[in-house]
């Protein structure tokens, strides 16, 4: 835990700030990798805020939070909820990052199927910042910010009516990819849905090496972690031999000579036959077979993850700190002994960090570790 002063300000679907959120409760505040982030808290029906949040049209509008002062997210409401009870009437919000709704907008305005990138010299990530200058008139909340240095992908095509979520998805998690992210922009008043909410920004990996911020439990240890979570997911997970075929539209034959498979054979003896067929979009044998091979390297085995809660931050330097410390996407040290035993010693990756703090802006902190995706 660290001590900072979280504020989050209510403004209704034209950013007109309508006030400071001072009476929340249940705070908690989610930041991930390639992923919405997300805040949640409930205010009294009593209060003034919670008043004016229930009196806006369907309790839309916008919140804005921020950190010793600095903006973190702008995120709209995607989920009001109002409970009235004896003894207990309140109004709950769950906001979601605001750049995702809009990216739930479709490639309509393209006259057919077109292939992305448009040639095989084009960076993933530039050819994603491309298509939102191109669809700029339908998500002008989105800008485009530093796309970095990420891999050039041969095309694929993608028809009318894909979002541009699922054209993103599909470029940054295909081959070697990329990682993204929206920094906040502070909504213009009063029409921010015609001014930038959002940054888009890639790279070819989110964050760095942070050797110093270890996380430790344990005997022997730093042991500045109170709890921690080991979990290993096998059953569906697991894969270790893929099947991958090919488009129906394919110039190659839909045949098993088409196929491409990949095989982990230590896997295969340890968790017997673990086979799985995926159809994919992609034309070319080679692609497909890079995708199996993808999927049997992170599924032939169970895969790790790990959470952690850290201790109370007494201001020295036992604990990282977040933002301060270490960031979404760092890579981290990571040590687990318990009862003799080491559950964990490696670096991992932050893919997620959920604050909950308290009323005097202590933070109770909780990270999301994947040891399996540190590269």
């Amino acid at each position: 835990m660290a001590m900072a002063r979280w504020h989050m300000v209510w403004t209704n679907h034209d950013a007109v700030p309508v006030g400071e959120i001072d009476t929340a409760v249940d705070r908690k505040f989610t930041f991930r990798l390639n992923a919405p982030n997300t805040i949640e808290f409930k205010v009294p029906m009593t209060s003034d805020i919670g008043k004016k949040i229930a009196a806006a049209p369907y309790g839309f509008g916008l919140v804005k939070l921020y950190r010793n002062g600095v903006l973190q997210m702008v995120a709209e409401t995607t989920s009001l909820q109002i409970v009235g009870k004896q003894g207990e009437r309140s109004v709950g919000i769950v906001a979601t990052e605001a750049a995702y709704p809009r990216l739930a907008a479709r490639l309509a305005v393209v006259t057919g199927p077109e292939p992305v990138p448009p040639t095989s010299s084009t960076a993933a990530a530039q050819a994603f910042s491309d298509r939102l200058s191109y669809l700029g008139i339908h998500i002008s909340t989105l800008t485009t910010g530093s796309v970095g240095s990420t891999s050039a992908i041969l095309p694929s095509v993608f028809d009318v009516g894909t979002s541009v979520l699922d054209l993103l998805h599909a470029l940054a998690f295909r081959g070697s990819g990329f990682d993204f992210w929206f920094n906040p922009i502070e909504p213009v008043a009063p029409t921010p849905f015609t001014a930038a909410m959002a940054q888009f920004n890639a790279a070819s990996i989110k964050g760095t090496t942070k050797p110093s911020a270890s996380f430790e439990f344990g005997k022997d240890t730093r042991a500045n972690v109170d709890e921690y979570t080991y979990t290993a997911l096998s059953g569906d997970h697991l894969v270790n031999t893929m099947v991958a075929s090919g488009p129906s539209s394919s110039a190659e034959a839909p045949t098993a000579a088409s196929w491409a498979i990949a095989t982990d054979g230590t896997a295969l003896s340890i968790f017997g036959d673990r086979t799985r067929l995926i159809n994919s979009d992609i034309e070319l044998k080679a692609l497909r077979q890079d995708l199996a091979n993808l999927h049997v390297a992170k599924r032939a085995y169970p895969r790790k993850m790990f959470t952690m809660k850290p201790s109370v931050s007494y201001g020295d330097g036992s604990v990282p700190q977040f933002i301060t410390d270490y960031d979404i996407g760092d890579i981290v040290p990571a040590i687990v002994k318990d009862e003799g035993t080491t559950i964990l010693n490696a670096s991992v990756r932050v893919y997620g960090v959920i604050i909950s703090p308290d009323s005097s802006g202590k933070e109770d902190i909780e990270l999301e570790l994947n040891p399996d995706t540190t590269a």
